[in-house]
């Protein structure tokens, strides 16, 4: 058995950090018991709805954002920018109710979903009909 000399304040200093973490770790346990009671109430108690981890978007809304800012491009072109596979495109293009492919063969957001051109928009405002 080795014995280590330590002193008295790094003792100290090492207790207060282990104070740190139990304090972090209580209060993540706290969030978790708060959501797990909510969950009960309205019935939900799946993994799923557990709020961690869950900031990246779906293929889907990465193509949709892609071409909201970019606009039309040839699914070749999308693969290439956002580096999604070309696989993955096609099977996420087959959604109408998002996508449209137009008679030049680039893809596009469906009308609804296009922000509204700047000529769109200022004549939507000169006419007092502002679509939001």
């Amino acid at each position: 058995m080795r014995l280590v000399s330590i002193s008295l304040d790094d003792l100290e200093i090492r207790i207060s950090q282990l104070r740190e973490h139990a304090n972090a770790l209580l209060k993540e346990a706290d969030e978790v018991e708060a959501f797990l009671k909510k969950a009960a109430e309205l019935g939900t108690e799946s993994s799923a709805n557990f709020p961690i981890a869950t900031t990246r978007k779906t293929r889907k809304q990465e193509l949709s954002g892609f071409l909201r800012a970019r606009g039309p491009h040839t699914r070749k072109d999308i693969c290439e920018a956002t580096g999604i596979p070309d696989g993955t495109v096609a099977y996420e293009m087959r959604d109408r109710e998002v996508f449209t492919q137009n008679r030049d063969g680039t893809w596009d957001l469906v009308e609804s979903l296009r922000p509204p051109s700047r000529a769109r928009l200022a004549a939507a405002i000169e006419e007092d009909d502002v679509p939001f």
